[in-house]
């Protein structure tokens, strides 16, 4: 009696390598599927003119990866990561961002705080008052 085959992978050397080309092609497309899948990564714009600050909308925070901001104001910022009313950033005070850069905003908005969302709030280094525009999402690949 023979036994029956889905796949067909070969015997010997040649055999074991194709089959560990293939359990690793499976492991790795699992895993990648779990990472682009899990978080909230879509860009969102902001524009708000400025005089000492704006906050961004509320968004839901899903894992716990950086917000992710691409500046693309006329002048530079300081960003901090908000959770109701308290900023969760990782260095405890706010990230420079110049204008036209983008930039990981480490947090601890999913470990330490009681909500599910968070929000930037962005103030130009600036003295003078200015539009704030560019995109921001709350989770990064």
């Amino acid at each position: 009696m023979r036994k029956k085959q889905l796949l067909k992978l070969g015997h010997g050397k040649k055999g074991r390598v194709i089959k560990g080309a293939v359990l690793s092609l499976m492991i790795v497309g699992m895993c990648a599927g779990g990472v682009s899948a899990a978080g909230n990564i879509q860009d969102t714009e902001y524009s708000e003119y400025s005089t000492k600050g704006i906050y961004t909308d509320q968004r839901e925070k899903l894992d716990y990866t950086s917000a992710y901001i691409k500046h693309e104001g006329q002048v530079a910022i300081n960003v901090e990561v908000h959770s109701e009313g308290k900023n969760y950033s990782a260095n405890g005070g706010s990230y420079a961002v110049q204008a036209g850069q983008a930039r990981y905003l480490p947090n601890y908005v999913k470990e330490k705080s009681n909500s599910r969302y968070c929000r930037l709030f962005l103030r130009q280094q600036a003295s003078s008052a200015y539009t704030l525009w560019g995109v921001w999402s709350p989770d990064s690949v």
